[in-house]
């Protein structure tokens, strides 16, 4: 039996606040001349990997201002709650973005981020078609409740999608920042 989902959240916060203490002490306590490129490398994984907590209850927070999704039919209850809130793989797919994103940032290979947010936006314009596409059944009911829900599905879906690419774009590039200016001497540029 696997944790309530308040319970992940509120792990993920620690987590987050425990990224934030490492960028608070990265920036104002580390001795940056004795630091190697390294140290700043693993540094700034540290705060992209802890930092990268915080995502999910942003996510949900977002999620929650549009309250729960009530399904279009009390016959569907069951299997609207289960579809609507299933994230299969989301966190997993999270991780390995932020640190694509981490290590592409570092090294200057843009080509690499450009080219995932190609292929996310080619994955969500295939799911929203599926998720937008009604069944002739369904177009043909003379009820269209069906529509609202559909709707507020396919937003839900296109938000999750931008706060969570753009917070872990946003955390890699502060874990990039943070550990490229401690090596540099407190210098943000190379």
């Amino acid at each position: 039996m696997g944790l309530s989902n308040r319970t992940e959240i509120v792990i993920d916060c620690v987590f987050a606040v425990i990224g934030i203490a490492i960028t608070a002490f990265a920036l104002t306590a580390l001795p940056t001349e004795t630091l190697r490129p390294i140290d700043g490398i693993l540094v700034g994984l540290l705060i992209t990997v802890f930092l990268g907590h915080a995502v999910r209850p942003i996510r949900e927070r977002i999620g929650a201002e549009y309250g729960p999704l009530t399904a279009p039919d009390k016959r569907l209850e069951k299997v609207w709650k289960e579809v609507s809130e299933s994230r299969p793989g989301g966190k997993w797919i999270g991780a390995f973005e932020r640190l694509m994103f981490f290590g592409s940032i570092w090294l200057n290979l843009w080509p690499i981020v450009v080219g995932w947010l190609a292929f996310k936006v080619a994955a969500y314009w295939s799911g929203a078609g599926k998720i937008n596409a009604l069944p002739q059944w369904l177009v043909d009911h003379p009820e269209w409740p069906y529509f609202s829900a559909r709707l507020a599905w396919a937003t839900r879906v296109v938000i999750f999608l931008l706060v969570g690419t753009g917070a872990n774009i946003a955390i890699a590039l502060l874990g990039v920042g943070v550990g490229k200016w401690l090596i540099s001497d407190g210098l943000i540029l190379e």
